[in-house]
């Protein structure tokens, strides 16, 4: 079963005195535990310093420790909006190459490639058994509302804020179209869900609710929770125009 921790520390405020306004960074990390198998994962934080892009190559990469990966075993898989493809890689181990330790290689290749995650970036880990990862970094606590620009088809993603994250109270449903899908994963039955939602027709219960695909019976609290990514297909009606998440915090 999958447990997800998060451990805020070293809260810094600075006043900037000129302009009357605070800043506030707040790092950390979170310790996910993880089952055997495929796990659908998203990154919450950004690098320290607001950074959104984290280079993971290396032993000395930003985001996480490679003593949590088993290499040459453990795959991680990426996905590619314009191929429509998952592309996986493996990592090669720490034996003394500083060129290669912990480097990812794509599998079947293993050649080394710049690899990077951005925050609010879905991906797929497959563990070889039960194991947890470590990711730390810095909460976001100057955005109230991230934008996702979804490409036509699927895309994969994860809240761009540390927190849990129910769909049916923290997402603009003005956004979504008739025929988007929402898709959450559950590691303990290796599957997918599908989920569309229901139109605005003024009916209070049911309006720019989340329905489960094909039962079409309200689902109340739709959580994506912390650490966790999901995929969405955009239909092409919807390209273009932003689906917009607020902050849960």
């Amino acid at each position: 079963m999958k447990k997800l921790m998060t451990a805020f520390a070293a809260c810094m405020i600075a006043g900037l005195v000129s302009a009357q306004v605070e800043s506030q960074n707040v790092v950390g990390y979170q310790a996910m535990d993880l089952g055997a198998g495929f796990n659908m994962l998203g990154l919450n934080f950004q690098e320290v310093g607001g950074t959104t892009v984290f280079d993971i190559q290396g032993v000395d990469n930003p985001l996480i420790d490679v003593n949590e990966i088993a290499a040459d075993i453990d795959v991680l898989q990426i996905f590619d909006t314009a191929t429509q493809k998952f592309k996986a890689y493996t990592m090669y181990p720490v034996y003394g190459s500083p060129d290669w330790d912990g480097q990812w290689t794509e599998f079947g290749v293993g050649t080394l490639t710049p690899l990077t995650l951005t925050t609010g970036q879905g991906f797929l880990f497959n563990a070889s058994g039960a194991k947890t990862l470590t990711f730390k970094g810095q909460a976001d606590f100057v955005e109230t509302v991230n934008s996702f620009n979804f490409a036509a088809g699927f895309n994969t993603f994860g809240s761009q804020f540390p927190a849990d994250f129910d769909f049916n109270s923290e997402v603009v449903a003005g956004a979504i179209v008739d025929n988007d899908v929402l898709q959450l994963f559950d590691p303990l039955t290796q599957k997918f869900t599908a989920y569309t939602m229901y139109p605005v027709y003024g009916s209070p219960d049911w309006d720019g609710q989340w329905t489960e695909f094909g039962v079409g019976t309200l689902v109340g609290p739709l959580v994506l929770g912390m650490g966790e990514g999901a995929l969405y297909n955009r239909d092409a009606a919807g390209v273009g125009t932003p689906v917009e998440f607020s902050r849960p915090y």
